[in-house]
């Protein structure tokens, strides 16, 4: 019983963590301007991000996936507009 509400609670926020990423993201849009965000950070929880996506597919955990690929998009989405809106 413990042990899912513990899964359930993680997965929950894992995914919400994943999630607030793209608040980020929100901000480059609005502001038209990435030039205050560290690129290169968002760069690494990507990396991260694809490597626990493929590791909850090898061990064939949902909440791993579920969660991470959210991740994985938000990281992706900031790294796009970051690029677009880059300063020339």
């Amino acid at each position: 019983m413990v042990s899912e509400i513990l899964v359930t609670a993680t997965a929950i926020m894992g995914t919400a963590m994943g999630a607030s990423v793209f608040l980020q993201a929100l901000k480059i849009i609005k502001r038209k301007s990435s030039a205050d965000v560290s690129l290169p950070t968002y760069f690494v929880f990507l990396v991260g991000g694809i490597l626990w996506v493929l590791y909850g597919m090898d061990i064939g955990s949902y909440p791993l996936i579920v969660a991470n690929s959210v991740g994985v998009l938000s990281s992706s989405a900031v790294i796009f507009f970051g690029m677009k809106y880059k300063k020339k």
